[in-house]
């Protein structure tokens, strides 16, 4: 994959429009992070990415093509919530990823897995929500997947344990594109070649981010913030 794309997407729930034709590239190799307030349409964007979700208006397209139900495969998603019950056990998540994704690699996940003390045997209603989300994390990272989507990764995280996932991140990102939405994008800078902000269903600002730094003279946070700011007004 070379490109990933959304092409004059509108999408709505019922009568609450959340994305206005929206136009966005996501480039192979390319970390992006997507920023905006809550209702902003970040979550809802990152489904079309993901497949979960068909436009109501307009077309996401994988290097030029429609995206398909086969496309999916090569897509891994991590959502702001859990895809999992409380009572599941961390074996169980295993065997089902190594059931379902070709691309899954069980060795790198049992080093992660080992590495953070997580155990066959352990239920995920036992654990608090960071921990929680570093499992749901290591398992979506341990496919070799050619488009990695993250929603919300670090909200339950304290910093220190922000720094290592994004790490582990970008230790799995190889060649394939990343699109990470997050409140957090000056904890991830380092790392950004691309920023997006959502306002109200709309994509107010698509940039590389040396080019944002330059015009703005501010860190990517401070960017952020001046645009939710504004939002709430």
């Amino acid at each position: 994959m070379k490109q990933i794309e959304c092409a004059d997407v509108s999408q709505s729930y019922g009568r609450k429009n959340a994305l206005f034709h929206v136009d966005c590239v996501i480039e192979a190799g390319k970390v992006c992070a997507l920023c905006g307030g809550n209702g902003a349409g970040k979550t809802t964007l990152m489904k079309l990415f993901a497949g979960l979700l068909l436009p109501e208006r307009g077309s996401v397209r994988i290097d030029g093509q429609p995206l398909r139900c086969a496309d999916r495969a090569r897509i891994a998603y991590l959502p702001d919530e859990s895809s999992f019950s409380d009572h599941m056990q961390v074996g169980k998540i295993r065997l089902l990823y190594e059931t379902f994704y070709a691309d899954f690699d069980p060795v790198s996940c049992g080093r992660l897995l080992d590495r953070y003390a997580f155990r066959d045997n352990m239920r995920l209603g036992s654990m608090s929500q960071g921990t929680r989300t570093l499992l749901e994390l290591i398992f979506v990272i341990s496919r070799r997947a050619e488009l990695f989507l993250f929603d919300e990764p670090f909200a339950a995280l304290d910093p220190q344990l922000r720094e290592e996932a994004m790490k582990l991140i970008m230790a799995a990102q190889g060649d394939a594109a990343l699109l990470i939405s997050t409140h957090f994008p000056g904890e991830i800078e380092t790392y950004l070649d691309r920023l997006m902000i959502m306002q109200d269903g709309r994509l107010a600002v698509d940039a590389e981010a040396d080019d944002l730094r330059l015009q703005h003279g501010c860190d990517m946070q401070e960017l952020v913030r001046s645009y939710i700011k504004a939002e709430r007004r």
